[in-house]
């Protein structure tokens, strides 16, 4: 695909999932304040690679809504998407789209999410796809893995504090089933993270630890079975137009050998 191709079904998408409604639509990631309106989002990953050969336009991406259902319930769904850039050549492309469930009352201490990964993408993995997996390489791996429908679901805690002090722990599973028949069956993951930080009603401020365990592997020390990473994330709530900047940091030696940091920025338009 080329990129004037994939630049024109991002717009074209955008443009249709306006179209359908007078309510627009949102979602939200694992490091931020839950999000429970109706509204769009956007969020623009740069991996920083330790081999440098990819030009600075190159990040993943992750066109995101949300649209309330009932007052606990609301549908979720995000649209991954990469564009690569080195040494002259381009190579963008859409990884597996998210539809799931996210479960919870505006308020309360629990929020719970389950989705599907449908497997839309790639069949194999090629630059752009490590970019994209490096855009959010412990909590989305399942975007641009090829030839796998991930089920994934979570829970999350959510303590508030009048201070504005807010603090979260979510933990959860992702299920790999494989779609070409020859995969070793059901791959298992184990999906843990907490974060603390600042909220009040014009903007907030998380950071924390999140991670993800092989649980299906043969063998193998706890350290080689996990990954894990640093993150920080602030956000802007002064508007319906809301902006927020993002950066990650992998914990683990091996994961550092291939890339040292993601950053970004994202934008939420909620109704």
């Amino acid at each position: 695909m080329t990129s004037r191709k994939f630049i024109s079904g991002v717009v074209l998408s955008t443009v249709l999932i306006f179209a359908a409604s007078s309510q627009a639509l949102s979602a939200q990631g694992l490091w931020g304040i839950p999000s429970y309106d109706t509204s769009v989002a956007l969020e623009l990953a740069k991996p920083f690679t330790n081999n440098g050969e990819e030009s600075f336009p190159s990040s993943g991406g992750f066109l995101s809504v949300t649209w309330p259902l009932t007052e606990k319930i609301r549908f979720v769904g995000e649209l991954p998407f990469v564009y690569a850039w080195w040494d002259g050549d381009t190579e963008a492309g859409l990884g597996n789209p998210y539809l799931g469930l996210s479960i919870g009352e505006e308020g309360s201490n629990l929020l719970g999410q389950v989705g599907v990964r449908l497997p839309l993408g790639p069949d194999e993995i090629d630059y752009g796809r490590m970019i994209g997996l490096f855009s959010d390489y412990v909590n989305r791996q399942g975007a641009h893995i090829p030839e796998t429908v991930p089920l994934t679901g979570t829970l999350t805690y959510i303590h508030r504090q009048e201070t504005g002090f807010v603090a979260m722990a979510t933990g959860g599973a992702d299920l790999w089933f494989s779609t070409n028949g020859g995969g070793d069956g059901v791959e298992a993951f184990g999906l843990y993270g907490g974060r603390a930080g600042y909220e009040d009603d014009t903007w907030s401020v998380l950071g924390g630890i999140a991670g993800r365990a092989f649980l299906t592997g043969d063998g193998g020390t706890l350290a080689e079975n996990t990954i894990h990473e640093l993150g920080l994330e602030m956000a802007f709530k002064t508007a319906s137009v809301q902006p927020k900047f993002f950066v990650r940091l992998p914990l683990d030696q091996d994961v550092r050998d291939s890339f040292k940091a993601a950053a970004g920025f994202g934008l939420k338009i909620a109704f």
